[in-house]
């Protein structure tokens, strides 16, 4: 059996449930890959290359931004897995003007995201807001913060569910990510000058990580029981409640990247990095990013 690293680049269950469901029914070892899932959030990004990745954001803007040929190959979700959350005086993102917001930086996905979001909902995310950079983890300083009134509101990832953050934090959910910003951002990616696309163990990954979509989205009770162990604050009923609400209606069971998504979403990531760094960027065909082409062609049992 031959070995692969899988990286994780953020915590919950945006980037966990779909390798925690193939890795626990066996679906790696079907395959003949003896796929190691490692941290990789702070690896440096020629570490990142060695490896395949979930997270399509951040290897979305690395090839952006350095020209590192990052290719998609199997797409969980397009509806980014983060919340905006509020004190609970704030009933409207539009009240958020001048306040102290913690996001991700802005180089990193989700605060690339976060910041082409706040800019739809007109707030400018440089000059409208008091954006406070801090390191995600598991989220638990940013609530605590929200609570102390040192932050006013929070991106807050899926290590939380944002309805028992309500429920009993006494928070206030301002926006779902996945409504305002579509673009794919979790599944498999590599880096083909280092892994080539033809790599069994790639192509195994890939079958694995898809045939662990379609069971999982076909029993919404394993499902709900793997996100339950991604969510270690939350009950069955809320681990339920979340897997309905983000999970079940939000990953695809093919893998395959919607072509109308992407041709929307990548101007909208050239244009802020280009904010963001003032580089005006080469944005590749989308089929050389997303290789829908490929996934279709590794389906498990010809679907």
């Amino acid at each position: 059996m031959t070995e692969l690293d899988f990286a994780y680049v953020g915590l919950g269950v945006h980037e966990e449930v779909v390798y925690s469901v193939a890795a626990e029914l066996g679906y790696y070892a079907d395959e003949g890959v003896r796929v190691s899932i490692r941290d990789g959030v702070r690896w440096d990004d020629e570490r990142l290359r060695r490896a395949a990745v979930v997270g399509l954001g951040r290897t979305l803007l690395i090839r952006l931004l350095a020209g590192t040929p990052w290719t998609m190959l199997g797409v969980n979700t397009e509806r980014p897995l983060f919340w905006l959350m509020a004190r609970a005086g704030f009933a409207d993102v539009s009240e958020l003007r001048g306040r102290r917001v913690a996001m991700h930086p802005a180089l990193v996905a989700p605060g690339c995201f976060a910041r082409i979001i706040l800019r739809g909902r007109g707030l400018d995310p440089d000059t409208g807001i008091d954006a406070v950079p801090m390191h995600p983890g598991d989220y638990t300083e940013h609530i605590r913060m929200l609570n102390s009134g040192e932050l006013d509101a929070a991106v807050i990832g899926s290590t939380w569910s944002p309805e028992q953050l309500e429920a009993e934090q006494g928070l206030r959910l301002l926006l779902f990510f996945g409504d305002d910003l579509h673009i794919p951002t979790t599944g498999v990616a590599v880096d083909p000058s280092v892994l080539p696309l033809d790599d069994p163990r790639v192509q195994g990954l890939v079958r694995a990580n898809l045939r662990a979509l379609g069971t999982m989205l076909a029993d919404p009770a394993l499902g709900a029981e793997h996100v339950g162990r991604l969510l270690p604050a939350a009950d069955a009923g809320t681990a339920r409640d979340f897997y309905d609400r983000y999970v079940g209606s939000c990953f695809k069971a093919d893998g395959l990247p919607d072509a109308e998504v992407v041709a929307r979403a990548l101007p909208l990531v050239a244009e802020e990095l280009r904010i963001i760094t003032g580089r005006v960027l080469d944005v590749p065909p989308a089929e050389q990013i997303y290789r829908a082409d490929l996934t279709a062609a590794w389906m498990p049992y010809g679907r």
